[in-house]
């Protein structure tokens, strides 16, 4: 077997986006972005930009927002966050 030697491994880092451009990537509104960041669901770095990782992240909570989800929606196991609905008017409610 071949071993591989660390110097030998490229690791390209992570390209990061700034919360305009996630939310254009995410088709959501900056508005609902910073939601999710208050939420801690999106957990921008020290210079407030995030991965791709979380542009599937915010994808997929809007997704499951839109099919219906309307109160919360409980993210990993026991111990794991609740989402609150990212509006908080909705027209199925009156």
């Amino acid at each position: 077997m071949r071993s591989v030697r660390p110097s030998a491994v490229l690791v390209r880092p992570a390209e990061t986006y700034e919360a305009a451009e996630v939310a254009r990537r995410a088709a959501v509104s900056v508005d609902d972005l910073r939601r999710l960041v208050q939420l801690r669901i999106v957990e921008p770095d020290a210079d407030g930009r995030v991965t791709a990782g979380h542009v599937r992240r915010v994808g997929l909570v809007t997704s499951l927002v839109a099919a219906g989800t309307r109160s919360t929606v409980k993210l990993g196991g026991p111990g794991g966050r609740c989402i609150p609905a990212l509006h908080q008017s909705d027209s199925r409610d009156t």
